[in-house]
């Protein structure tokens, strides 16, 4: 892979991007869509929030135990997070509707994470991981029942999960060793057959995580992390070409998620400079070379966002 040549022209793209981005902080107004985001809450526990018109950002649930992951339906009516929720540190998926509320749990008693709302909002797949029992990826209706198994791996081999079209994304271990390098495939969602790859780092010590896939599988948001610790967001066709990359984290920075903007023109990513650091959001256009503006975190926030997807409002 090219990865440390590719970085020498992020880390210039994301110089300019944080001057421009610092010195408008300010500027959004509005943005196409409605950012669904986890955060602490004055350092503590974790919530999820809605980004609103005013640039600001509504609080949607209260105590959740420690969320991990955020996936909105693509029409923005309601989102599904994973979290411990008075399970006893068991992660279960639950809805949650856009302007708050009660929240339901759509997997009773089981237990998973990495959850993705299907295009049509009816379905939610998510991976339960039983260490030496394996993982499976399964999918429930919205509304919860339905459930059924679509795919199996061994355990600590299948993660993130993306929903796109009549395909659904993961990470999956090259091989059933969980220390193997993470590449990204897709099975298809109605019968979880046809497994692709769709990556391939020829033996390099590079790890794939999926961020998002556009809404017409065109196109990849991958963070590629390469044996010198430097980790890329870059845009990759379903072959596993990089059509071109976005931004770069080395050293003490970090990147904590990505998504597409409903229409596919526009990314939002989370990055932080140091381990001390709050992540930041940035908003641009999914072009390379872009400039990307600050975005404003919720007011409660001290550690930042670090889970977030992009719906319609």
């Amino acid at each position: 892979m090219r990865l440390r040549s590719i970085g020498l022209v992020m880390v210039i793209a994301l110089a300019g991007s944080v001057v421009l981005g610092s010195s408008q902080a300010s500027a959004i107004s509005t943005i196409p869509g409605q950012l669904y985001g986890l955060s602490d809450v004055s350092g503590t526990r974790g919530d999820l929030f809605r980004s609103t018109t005013s640039s600001t950002w509504r609080q949607l649930t209260s105590g959740l135990r420690f969320p991990e992951s955020v996936s909105a339906a693509p029409s923005g009516r309601f989102a599904a997070i994973c979290a411990t929720r008075g399970s006893r540190g068991v992660y279960r998926i639950y809805r949650v509707p856009a302007g708050g509320g009660t929240i339901k749990n759509l997997i009773g008693k089981r237990q998973g994470c990495g959850q993705t709302v299907s295009p049509d909002g009816r379905k939610v797949a998510y991976v339960s991981d039983r260490g030496r029992r394996g993982a499976s990826l399964n999918v429930v209706n919205s509304g919860g029942g339905g459930h059924r198994t679509l795919y199996r791996f061994c355990g600590a081999c299948l993660y993130s999960p993306i929903w796109s079209g009549k395909r659904i994304y993961f990470e999956r271990a090259v091989s059933r060793n969980p220390s193997a390098d993470n590449e990204i495939y897709s099975i298809r969602a109605k019968d979880g057959k046809g497994l692709t790859r769709h990556t391939n780092d020829g033996g390099s010590l590079i790890d794939y995580g999926l961020a998002d896939v556009s809404r017409d599988g065109r196109n990849l948001l991958i963070f590629a992390t390469d044996g010198f610790g430097s980790t890329g967001l870059s845009v990759f066709s379903p072959r596993g070409a990089i059509r071109y990359d976005l931004a770069v984290a080395t050293g003490t920075q970090s990147f904590a998620d990505a998504t597409f903007s409903p229409s596919g023109t526009e990314i939002a990513y989370l990055r932080k400079e140091s381990d001390v650091e709050p992540y930041s959001l940035w908003l641009g256009p999914n072009a390379p070379m872009s400039w990307y503006t600050l975005f404003p975190m919720p007011a409660v926030s001290t550690g930042g966002l670090y889970s977030v997807d992009w719906a319609r409002r």
